[in-house]
């Protein structure tokens, strides 16, 4: 018997400190996400939490998701390209709206949003995942 699991949500989890080294990649992983049918067709909601804000040279959420969204904006235009048929024709799921730059806020019906955490912590025995937390809370 072959059992389906509910998707519920999504936690992608950012380096916020390696991150401007790590976007090309992170960009890829988020851009497999959201053209995933699983999760549009369910609408399951994303949260970004940009990890490591305890460090002194962690990237804000805020920043972390305007260079993703134009990281992602690249990747799109990349892949299409790629995947042009030579009918002109492509295959794949647009994500976003055509015709505009690529913004997380266009990816309806999937909610993304994004919070600063650090499951580190000041110390070790004292993550700070409170955003994290709240999220979980209001999506159940």
């Amino acid at each position: 018997m072959i059992t389906r699991l509910a998707l519920t949500a999504v936690i992608f989890v950012v380096d916020s400190v390696n991150f401007p080294r790590e976007i090309k990649d992170v960009a890829e992983q988020m851009y497999d996400i959201l053209i995933s049918k699983t999760i549009t067709q369910a609408a399951v909601p994303i949260l970004v939490a940009c990890n490591k804000q305890d460090m002194t040279t962690a990237k804000s959420a805020r920043v972390i998701k305007t260079q993703l969204e134009k990281e992602i904006n690249t990747q799109r235009i990349t892949r299409s390209a790629a995947l042009q048929g030579t009918d002109g024709s492509s295959s794949d799921v647009f994500v976003g709206k055509k015709g505009k730059d690529f913004e997380f806020s266009h990816v309806n019906p999937v909610k993304v949003e994004f919070v600063e955490c650090s499951c580190k912590g000041e110390s070790e025995d004292r993550p700070d995942v409170k955003a994290v937390l709240d999220w979980l809370e209001r999506i159940d």
